[in-house]
């Protein structure tokens, strides 16, 4: 019997579930359209952009769920805290010590199979479409192409750096009962793949995405992804080349630290690409929540008064590590910890990146607020850090210093001085800690680096080696009937 995960790891998105008519500004917002007829969709060139929509929603949906976006990373990597009984196993170091993350459905990557299944969809479909019924050609129809190209390759890269080794699967099936049953792929097989979906996408996608802003992906977005892709592997020299793609094509500027927290408010010129959660009356929004927070959005599990109103919403699900904080930061004179931390009214110290708050009815708690921010997934000083850690690497440390120390500058702290702050490798894995502080970022560069055990204790040499660092597959999702699809090493016998 294929049991449930292969299921939904094949099955093909229901067009009108998952497929959202475009508007620029609030893309992945509208209302689905209800034609589900597969033969008669994919007559015009309004049913490639819905598709492409779609797959941005499943996106969204994917790192939204159980606000696995914190948890995989900020959690684990100590930056965050929380008083949740069940998420609290997630930090390293607590009693329980992530004793009931195979029981959480946070591991359940099929959320993440939805985007793959969505950009399947369009690969497979679009190039059948005939060329008239694009406005330019082959350009416009490339670029839809591109933008699957690209999602598809993100969200194998999210599944490798939380799980390892997904099932690499990019047919698409006109029958999802006939699903093979297929085993897991090795992490440079689905990396490979990932690559030379890239490689595609960069000829695909057009310099400024349609639109004009970062929320639909464009070149420099793929040669951004393409960059953590090869650091991942630690193929530095290949990192290095896509960095470059980015920072010489000039197109991004690092925003003045007086307006720093612009960058999470959508389109900021610093952005490469973000996901869309700005405010929308739709019926997809998720950031509405109201005084009996009986919807949370990614970004209200950060706040608590004075950055919303006391009636709306008592205490923050997760606050900051001040043990942390005061470790990585110099906190009297670095203007990123004064600009993107502040002290509660309940006496947290809270991460204020996503704090953009207003209430659906003046300032009337009871008829709901949101938080109007964008998720913002790569930025030009994530890249201009990526390769200070290529070029590090790489024995270019005149290269890493000046990039490491511009974006020290703007932080108005001093340079980096060997003397004083050791080596230079570890130094630029710090300093993306201080920037990219709450974005999704440490505790992936510690894997990378291989920094994880020094830094997180709990990671012992018998853990790593058995990829302990991984998380489980969701014990909801696998039987024992299935011989394919296995536990990770550690969490197979832990």
């Amino acid at each position: 019997m294929r049991y449930r995960s292969y299921k939904i790891l094949f099955e093909l998105i229901c067009l009108s579930g998952m497929i959202c008519q475009l508007s620029c500004k609030k893309y992945i917002n509208e209302t689905p359209i209800d034609s589900t007829n597969d033969a008669n969709f994919w007559t015009s060139k309004a049913s490639a952009e819905q598709a492409v929509a779609g797959a941005y929603l499943s996106l969204r949906n994917a790192v939204e769920n159980g606000n696995v976006y914190w948890i995989f990373n900020n959690l684990t990597g100590e930056e965050l805290t929380t008083t949740a009984w069940n998420y609290a196993t997630f930090i390293p170091g607590s009693p329980k010590q992530y004793s009931y993350a195979p029981y959480i459905p946070v591991g359940d990557w099929s959320y993440f199979y939805k985007v793959v299944n969505q950009c399947n969809l369009i690969l497979g479909r679009v190039p059948a479409m005939p060329l008239g019924l694009f406005d330019n050609d082959s350009t416009e129809r490339n670029q839809y192409l591109g933008e699957a190209h690209f999602l598809r390759a993100y969200a194998y890269f999210y599944m490798v750096r939380v799980w390892g080794s997904p099932v690499l699967f990019n047919e698409l099936l006109s029958d999802p009962s006939k699903a093979p049953q297929l085993p897991r792929s090795p992490d440079d097989t689905v990396l490979n793949s990932c690559i030379k979906d890239l490689q595609v996408a960069v000829t695909q996608l057009p310099v400024t995405p349609p639109g004009g802003g970062p929320q639909r992906a464009g070149r420099y977005a793929a040669y951004s992804l393409l960059a953590h892709i090869y650091a991942w592997q630690r193929d530095y020299a290949n990192a290095a080349k896509a960095c470059d793609a980015v920072l010489n094509a000039h197109a991004y500027t690092l925003e003045d630290m007086s307006k720093y927290l612009r960058i999470w408010q959508g389109g900021d010129p610093e952005s490469i690409f973000e996901l869309n959660m700005l405010y929308s009356s739709g019926p997809s929004e998720a950031s509405l929540t109201n005084n009996n927070n009986d919807v949370h959005g990614i970004f209200s599990v950060f706040l608590e008064p004075p950055f919303v109103n006391g009636d709306a919403q008592s205490g923050a699900l997760y606050t900051t590590n001040p043990d942390l904080i005061n470790k990585i930061y110099d906190t009297t004179k670095d203007k990123r910890y004064k600009t993107c931390f502040a002290m509660s009214d309940n006496g947290n110290q809270l991460v204020i990146k996503y704090t953009n708050v207003q209430y659906v009815s003046g300032g009337d708690p009871t008829q709901g607020f949101y938080v109007n921010n964008n998720l913002v997934i790569f930025r030009l000083a994530d890249i201009m850090l990526l390769q200070a850690e290529a070029q590090a690497n790489l024995g270019n440390s005149p290269v890493a210093v000046t990039l490491v120390d511009s974006i020290r500058h703007r932080a108005g702290v001093r340079d980096y001085n060997a003397a004083t702050d050791g080596d230079l490798y570890k130094f630029v894995i710090d300093e993306r800690t201080r920037e990219l502080y709450a974005e999704g970022s440490r505790y992936y560069d510690l894997i990378r680096s291989g920094f994880l055990p020094s830094e997180i204790p709990v990671f012992t040499s018998d853990r790593m080696a058995q990829k302990g660092y991984l998380w489980p597959i969701d014990i909801n999702t696998m039987k024992q009937t299935d011989p394919l699809l296995t536990q990770n090493p550690w969490w197979a016998s832990h």
